[in-house]
């Protein structure tokens, strides 16, 4: 790929104008493009904004949403790691994660767990921006982490494995030529936000 080229990452946050048309459709609520974009341009300058090194690490622990996913985005578009957990999974499972994965702040949202903010003292809760002037867009370099998975731990500890921004911007730019997508149309995913696949 050649560095003046658009990425498959930059291209999600560039005005395609197709701002008005629906953009996601999570638990009965429905958002455009615009309106997303809005949530995570929100949430982008609430990281951005956060203390301490570069690049944030954010956990999300949240059912699926439209927040969740703007999360998400928003930590992609600043060249930030996310680390969505498994609100199904058990508690333990979540604090052995959070311990591995040491967040600098964690999105709380619907049907996430009670009180797992609180096992962390210095770790922030991540709330979206009232307003944003301006957000840099820094997409993070093809061998920086994106985000973090982790491993059921059926044989012990669940082990976190790093995908990296090329990972994602190879697999984004596969699917999207395999499926033929055109840049104005709408994709349905049916996936949990513990897999790469909720980011197509």
């Amino acid at each position: 790929m050649q560095q003046d080229e658009p990425t498959v990452l930059a291209a999600l946050f560039a005005d395609r104008g197709i701002r008005d048309r629906l953009a996601i459709v999570v638990g009965g609520e429905t958002v455009s493009y615009e309106a997303l974009l809005d949530r995570v341009a929100c949430f982008a300058a609430a990281i951005s904004g956060l203390p301490g090194e570069r690049p944030c690490r954010i956990a999300i622990n949240s059912a699926k949403c439209v927040d969740a996913y703007a999360v998400e985005l928003a930590s992609i578009a600043v060249g930030g790691v996310f680390c969505p957990l498994n609100v199904d999974a058990p508690r333990g499972r979540n604090d052995q994660i959070l311990r591995d994965f040491e967040p600098d702040a964690i999105y709380s949202g619907p049907g996430g767990i009670a009180g797992l903010h609180d096992s962390l003292a210095d770790v922030m809760a991540l709330k979206p921006a009232a307003s944003y002037s301006s957000v840099s867009m820094l997409e993070g370099s093809p061998e920086d982490c994106a985000y973090v998975i982790y491993t059921s731990g059926t044989s012990g500890q669940p082990k976190g494995v790093q995908v990296t921004y090329g990972n994602l911007e190879w697999f984004l730019s596969g699917v999207l030529d395999r499926l033929e997508v055109p840049d104005a149309e709408i994709g349905r995913a049916q996936s949990e936000l513990q897999s790469h696949h909720d980011i197509v």
